[in-house]
This record gives C-alpha cells, sequence and structure tokens, in this order.
C-alpha cells in the first residue's frame, strides 16, 4: 500500500519551496539560451532551403531507382545515414519539448500521456518505420510490419501524401513509399 504523503514542515516547505524557484530559473534560462542559439545559427531559417532540398533529393533518388542509376547510391546512403543520425539527435530533443510545453497545461500527466499516445497511432507507426527504411516501399510492406489493415493503411497514406509527409512514386506497376524527413 502507498505510504501517505506527509505535509512538509514549514521549514522542509521553505527550503523545497526554494529548490523548485532554482531549478525553474536554471531551466529558464537554459533553454532561452537554446533557442537563441539555435536561431542564431539559422537553424529556423535554413528550413525552407533543406525542404527544397530534400524534395529534390526524394525525387531523384526515386528516378535512379526507377532508372536503376546506381552511380550515386554510395552518396545516397551516406546522406540517409547522416539524416537518421540527425532525426535520433532532434527527435530526442522534440519528445522532451513537447513535455515541457506542457507545463502549463492544466493537467500535466494527461497531456503527457496524450503525446506518447500519439506515437502508437498508425499515422506515427507509418512514419517512423517508413523513415528507418533505405529505398521506397510498398504498401504490401508497410501493412505486414506494422500488421495494420489496408484500409486503415491506405486512409493513413493518403492523408501522410496529402500531409506532404510521405512521397508515393509508381514502379513496375505498383506504388512504393517513401517518408519525407521533416526539417
Amino acid at each position: 500500500m502507498p505510504k501517505a504523503t506527509r505535509k512538509p514542515r514549514a521549514s522542509d516547505a521553505a527550503a523545497l519551496s526554494a529548490n523548485v524557484a532554482r531549478t525553474a530559473e536554471t531551466a529558464a534560462t537554459v533553454l532561452a539560451r537554446f533557442k537563441a542559439s539555435l536561431l542564431q545559427s539559422g537553424f529556423a531559417a535554413g528550413r525552407d532551403a533543406y525542404r527544397r532540398m530534400t524534395e529534390t533529393l526524394l525525387n531523384q533518388r526515386l528516378w535512379a531507382l526507377n532508372q536503376k542509376f546506381e552511380a550515386a547510391d554510395e552518396q545516397f546512403a551516406r546522406i540517409a545515414s547522416d539524416a537518421r543520425e540527425i532525426y535520433e539527435l532532434l527527435i530526442s530533443y522534440a519528445d522532451l519539448m513537447v513535455k515541457l510545453a506542457t507545463l502549463m497545461a492544466p493537467v500535466v500527466p494527461a497531456a503527457v500521456q496524450a503525446s506518447e499516445r500519439a506515437q502508437k497511432e498508425p499515422r506515427h507507426q507509418i512514419l517512423n518505420w517508413l523513415a528507418q527504411q533505405p529505398r521506397p516501399v510498398s504498401g504490401t510492406q508497410i501493412r505486414a510490419a506494422l500488421q495494420l489493415s489496408s484500409t486503415v493503411l491506405n486512409a493513413q497514406l493518403r492523408d501522410l501524401e496529402q500531409d506532404g509527409r510521405v512521397v508515393r512514386t509508381a514502379a513496375a506497376g505498383r506504388d512504393l513509399y517513401a517518408a519525407k524527413p521533416s526539417i
């Protein structure tokens, strides 16, 4: 049986209050510096350039696959590897920022749980799985890997394509899908 929480003594409460205030102030300063360094480095401003580069490279990779052009495979592999590593770095921070963004929500645990639940939804499962694939894949491959029904998968892929998160191309009479990394 869980221990009943006791009300802290006045001296403990003052120490705890001071500690909470110091921690919050330190975190606010650290996050402000982090945000400023991202902005000063051109992180936000570079998003459009990376979006254009991503669209160009995805289309060129799909063309190369369809034409069986392999001369740039090594570079595409290096780009994909670096992109996965950058994604892992960024997503870990993004997940933390989503949780921190809920600090002033009426009920913090519910907001955090909703964020974690969203990661289990088919849309996120599809995006995460596609992001790990070295080349475009068929709907059959996605369905088999994620154990989704055709109806759910097709609806999600259509929505993801319309949202610009997934690119679809036809090869050998079938549709292939690839994730467009959000940068």
